[in-house]
């Protein structure tokens, strides 16, 4: 398991050696904790209809997601969901690099000579203790909910992409920096 001491990097500033800095995070409290543990649960779900490529790259995003808050910048992407209603599709979806994890929702519409797409993010929270949410307060159960519901619904079409650094070892522990240890609340 990694520790504090391992997750920093040391670096010299002017003649102090040893120095640690601060392990990159994004400005996720602990009462977000059940985003991460949902989200987790969705891929879980996902995995059972999931193509073999999907599955591939849900492996990287959980391991991603199980570092939360802690960033994991060798991994880069995220998951739509999908649901088709006639000519109009509503989805959810995740995504995350090295500098942002963000929530969204939208809806499009399908007209035959073009359409019309509408998009907002729910939550988008950065490493520079940038935290902006778009949907009242910080209750994200309703979109957990049906980003989890949607996750199992065969009907519902999976997207996924990911870019993956060679570097990035599944094998490692993945477990992230302690949601009450987040430096960055220090910063809030």
């Amino acid at each position: 398991m990694l520790n504090i001491e391992q997750m920093t990097q040391e670096h010299d500033t002017d003649g102090e050696e040893d120095a640690e800095s601060k392990p990159e995070t994004f400005g996720l409290f602990p009462m977000d904790k059940p985003i991460q543990t949902r989200l987790l649960d969705a891929c879980r779900a996902m995995l059972t209809r999931a193509t073999p490529a999907q599955v591939h790259d849900l492996a990287y995003l959980m391991h991603a997601l199980q570092r939360l808050p802690s960033t994991t910048p060798e991994v880069l992407g995220g998951v739509t969901l999908a649901t088709r209603h006639g000519e109009s599709a509503a989805y959810r979806g995740f995504e995350f690099n090295g500098d942002e994890f963000v929530l969204t929702t939208g809806e499009t519409v399908d007209f035959g000579c073009g359409a019309d797409h509408e998009s907002h993010n729910v939550l988008e929270v950065g490493t520079s203790a940038m935290r902006d949410i778009y949907e009242s307060g910080d209750d994200f159960t309703e979109w957990l909910n049906m980003f989890c519901e949607q996750a199992e619904d065969d009907a519902t079409e999976i997207e996924i992409f990911c870019d993956v650094a060679a570097s990035v070892n599944l094998s490692e522990d993945s477990a992230g920096l302690p949601w009450e240890e987040n430096p960055l609340l220090d910063e809030i």
